[in-house]
């Protein structure tokens, strides 16, 4: 997990890496997270700029390391889309094994699915995106 520290407040400051013996390993998949009124602010912006921004973020952390091109590059924007909202979970410690059971049990016909209901890759990973990736979808 790499975290950052901006003088602009929420500009691209947690980046999990999954790229981890206990997620994907070899898959060097690294998700950035931005959040409140920055967040929006990214969303408006053209896909190849947050590329742009995200790489020149990455190359202040790491000043002596030349940072590769990411071989593919995508986002979700979660604020404007109706259905999320900027949705995702984030578990707080006292989160117990009931409160996931009864988080992704089914309702009649109804059932729950995403990354929230995921027992292995809940909180920051958009478990059937890195899935996809990973097979090449």
């Amino acid at each position: 997990m790499g975290l950052y520290a901006d003088p602009e407040r929420r500009r691209y400051p947690v980046y999990p890496n999954l790229d981890h013996k206990k997620f994907f390993p070899g898959s060097n998949i690294m998700i950035a997270t931005v959040t409140g009124d920055y967040s929006e602010r990214v969303e408006s912006l053209p896909d190849a700029q947050v590329k742009s921004e995200l790489l020149g973020v990455l190359q202040s952390m790491y000043p002596n390391i030349t940072i590769p091109a990411p071989l593919d590059f995508t986002f979700h924007r979660w604020h404007a889309d109706p259905i999320y909202r900027g949705s995702y979970s984030n578990w707080p410690p006292y989160f117990v094994q009931q409160h996931h059971d009864n988080l992704r049990a089914n309702v009649g016909r109804l059932y729950f699915t995403g990354e929230a209901t995921s027992q292995k890759y809940f909180v920051v990973l958009l478990s059937m995106t890195a899935l996809c990736v990973l097979q090449v979808c």
